[in-house]
């Protein structure tokens, strides 16, 4: 007799092969079974089953788990990729599978969802929403960015939440470089609206089943996360003084008759000021929406968070932007230099063009010559950091007199920059186009206007404000009310108090503006 314990003979369908040494009973762990720490132990066959019913095989090529199920009206076998190598995900994924190959065999439709094109359905989903035209174009631009740099062109590049999150992290701007996206883009400008897209796809089952960035976390915004990451902080945003405000005006006639602009925009800013309304909200209206019997601009109501509030307009106020009108009965409220619909982005830089000469106007240095030309070049060197004299040609061709005239021009510009720069560059940050909605609340609380009244002008939904606008509405029906305090409730609640308020600090401040000016020594030069 051997030394060798005996082997096993198996039977198989092609023959006899020899197996392993016999077991007892109690040591085998059966094929598809979980062994004694509770782990799945796949067969030895090619693509072994989970014992969890959920009909899935190990794909031996890519680890992945694989759904397999036999359709009973052709026999035909259904083999469907879950594309992970983890089995808690695989087994809801197999869930959903088995969920839409029962409804193919009841006769229900189904989705497929690695063959959905996304693109096509971008244009569907922004004709969809409701909101105004600026909001379309950047959520649409936000989408296709996305879809573009993140590698999604079907739905199937959905399902795999970690691969995306990887490559949204591949576009981050990393330290010492300028390159890349803030994490706050990131989260604001990728995650959300994609978010919002395909929440739109699987709402009521219009183009997928379920939602599969559901359950996609937002990137982490903490200090650590962010540790090896620049972002662009913006600084915190600010009124504008109403002496500041004021010479902006003036500055904003002399850039209009500096590039000859048809249009001026100094009617632009002063309505967003008195209105206090939202830079998308009022670009969008058209000349319908001045209502010159109760005297304010109707901006719609916009979103439920954002309402655009009432828009109240004083009586100059009034006054000019029915001179800006003239005799149009359509087209756009507010217009570009061109005649066109303003654009809130080329809105922005011209705001700040505008305010940055307007604080060159207010610290101009006393005793100083000012025109046009000067203040308007030193605005330049002091946003740009270095000269600007607005002369072309090759200086080494020009003669003596010429490049004398040059220099002293060069040393008077260098000379009024190095007085005011410093106050300049400490006041131009956080001076945005949304400030002016700022500076209307800052404005008519200084002023003493009830919070309820700014809220009800500038669209604020706030718990004290809408409770308080609501309580005074409600008084206004009762018996009670009407007859003791509809008086004092009518002018309470009325918006014009607070364009009225604004407008009488504005209107102070361009009377002390012009004061100091006749001080000032007269203009030396003009544009002709």
């Amino acid at each position: 007799m051997s030394d060798r314990e005996p082997k096993e003979t198996t039977t198989h369908e092609g023959g006899t092969s020899e197996s392993s040494p016999a077991v007892p009973p109690s040591t085998v762990t059966p094929a598809g079974t979980a062994d004694e720490a509770g782990e799945a132990v796949p067969s030895k066959r090619r693509g072994g089953r989970k014992p969890e019913g959920s009909r899935l095989y190990k794909d031996p090529r890519s680890g992945n788990w694989l759904w397999r199920r036999r359709d009973p009206r052709t026999r035909r076998r259904k083999l469907r990729s879950t594309g992970t190598p983890h089995h808690d995900i695989a087994v809801r994924i197999a869930a959903e599978y088995e969920r839409e190959f029962e409804l193919e065999i009841g006769g229900v439709r189904t989705y497929d969802r690695h063959k959905i094109a996304l693109l096509p359905l971008v244009k569907l989903w922004i004709a969809s929403l409701d909101c105004g035209e600026i909001t379309k174009k950047t959520l649409e631009m936000q989408v296709l960015r996305a879809l573009a740099l993140l590698g999604i062109a079907t739905a199937a590049d959905l399902e795999d939440l970690s691969r995306l999150t990887d490559r949204l992290l591949k576009l981050e701007r990393q330290a010492g470089s300028s390159e890349g996206f803030g994490r706050a883009t990131l989260i604001r400008g990728f995650q959300k609206p994609l978010r919002q897209f395909v929440k739109w796809l699987a709402s009521n089952r219009r183009h997928l089943p379920s939602n599969s960035l559901a359950e996609w976390a937002l990137l982490s915004t903490s200090s650590r996360a962010r540790a090896a990451t620049t972002t662009r902080r913006r600084a915190k945003r600010r009124a504008v003084e109403a002496d500041e405000m004021a010479e902006a005006l003036a500055a904003a006639d002399v850039l209009d008759r500096w590039n000859e602009r048809a249009h001026p925009t100094r009617v632009v800013f002063l309505t967003l000021l008195i209105t206090g309304a939202r830079v998308g909200a009022l670009t969008e209206a058209d000349v319908s929406a001045l209502d010159e019997k109760k005297q304010r601009i109707d901006l719609g109501s916009g979103c439920p968070r954002k309402p655009r509030g009432e828009a109240a307009l004083d009586d100059a106020t009034l006054g000019e932007l029915l001179a800006y009108v003239k005799q149009r009965k359509s087209g756009p409220l507010l217009r570009s230099s061109k005649g066109e619909r303003l654009d809130p982005h080329n809105l922005r830089g011209v705001w700040r063009e505008t305010f940055g000469l307007g604080l060159v106007r207010l610290l101009w240095p006393t005793g100083e010559p000012r025109d046009d030309e000067t203040m308007i070049l030193v605005r330049r060197s002091l946003a740009s950091g270095r000269i600007h004299i607005g002369e072309g040609g090759n200086p080494h061709k020009l003669i003596k007199t010429t490049r004398d005239a040059r220099a002293t021009r060069v040393a008077e510009i260098e000379r009024i920059v190095v007085a005011i720069g410093d106050e300049w560059r400490r006041r131009m940050p956080g001076v945005d186009i949304h400030s002016l909605r700022t500076t209307h609340q800052s404005w008519a609380e200084s002023a003493g206007v009830h919070p309820l009244l700014i809220d009800k002008q500038l669209g604020h939904v706030t718990p004290g404000g809408g409770a308080a606008l609501e309580a005074a509405r409600s008084l206004l029906v009762s018996g009670t009310g009407r007859r003791h305090y509809v008086d004092m409730s009518l002018q309470m609640i009325s918006a014009h108090a607070s364009a009225n308020a604004v407008r009488r600090i504005l209107d102070d401040a361009i009377k002390t503006g012009r004061r100091a000016a006749r001080r000032n020594t007269p203009n030396r030069r003009k544009k002709t």
